[in-house]
């Protein structure tokens, strides 16, 4: 089903769709996508921005992220606009987070959204959901007060954790698309680097001298230490990968990965082009589309 009105939906106990009610609420013209979380979540958040874009042409898409990953978001074209947050800040003292957090959502409602997803599910989103003003407000925890007006705050159409009979994690973030009524037509992540981004990327293989799909791209970080593996496994897998294939290696990373990034350069026999700390993240995926391989952690 195709249509530019929601539709208002629950699910009975046994996670069967039922239609609960039909409203026009007038057309959806700008999306706010709370996603507060960390780069992998956005990457797969991207499909969900890709099929709101598919369902709603010409309506603005704006995420809520961390600065950090702003300029992933709108120079990949997953998002035409981001409002950031500091982590540090909402992870702060008490006042601190209490101001972060009141200039958030002042920047927020300026936008007047006709909808919003909460695909964070935090406390914290869902209070932000509740007060951002917009008309639909989709989230995993609809309000069930028996004060009307307490409702009004809450998600007024309710996702399941996992949409389309599916489970992986990828079909929690499109799972808001069925609650809506909207047909998949994206499933998976697919991000298309811009043509600038691309030029940059090309500038930095030429810059080392390296060829186009005759490099692996090594990542050796992850948000949480039990998700790293060890460096030196890297620079032995490194070692290997390099004498088999005769492949270039190119270390990639943020400012807080060049410790392993260090270890990896001392105990690896192979040249490495370091770029830790070098590249931008929303170069990124420009460069590792030209990488023939790919070698990093199970990062989430």
């Amino acid at each position: 089903m195709s249509t530019s009105r929601p539709s208002f939906v629950d699910s009975d106990p046994s996670g069967a769709r039922t239609r609960t009610s039909q409203r026009r609420s007038g057309p959806i013209r700008s999306i706010l996508i709370l996603q507060t979380k960390y780069i992998g979540d956005l990457v797969l958040s991207s499909a969900l921005a890709k099929n709101l874009r598919l369902e709603y042409p010409g309506a603005r898409i704006v995420f809520l992220c961390d600065s950090r990953f702003a300029g992933f978001l709108t120079a990949n074209d997953i998002a035409s606009e981001v409002v950031t947050f500091r982590r540090s800040h909402m992870r702060g003292t008490p006042l601190r987070r209490a101001q972060e957090l009141i200039v958030t959502l002042f920047r927020l409602r300026r936008y007047r959204f006709d909808m919003a997803i909460d695909i964070t599910d935090t406390r914290t989103s869902r209070f932000i959901l509740g007060l951002v003003g917009a008309r639909v407000r989709v989230g995993y925890q609809a309000g069930k007060s028996p004060l009307p007006w307490l409702d009004l705050r809450s998600a007024n159409v309710k996702a399941k954790p996992f949409g389309y009979g599916e489970r992986h994690f990828l079909y929690r973030y499109l799972s808001p698309l069925e609650a809506l009524g909207i047909d998949l037509r994206q499933r998976v992540p697919a991000i298309e680097p811009s043509s600038s981004q691309t030029a940059k990327a090309l500038a930095l293989l030429d810059k080392f001298h390296l060829r186009q799909s005759a490099f692996v791209a090594v990542h050796a970080g992850a948000s949480f230490p039990g998700r790293r593996w060890q460096p030196e496994r890297f620079a032995a897998a490194i070692d290997r990968i390099s004498a088999e294939t005769g492949l270039s290696v190119v270390l990639v990373g943020s400012p807080d990965e060049r410790e392993a990034a260090e270890k990896i350069l001392a105990t690896a026999t192979t040249p490495i082009v370091n770029l830790v700390g070098a590249l931008p993240l929303e170069t990124l995926p420009a460069l590792l589309q030209q990488a023939r391989l790919f070698l990093g952690n199970d990062s989430g």
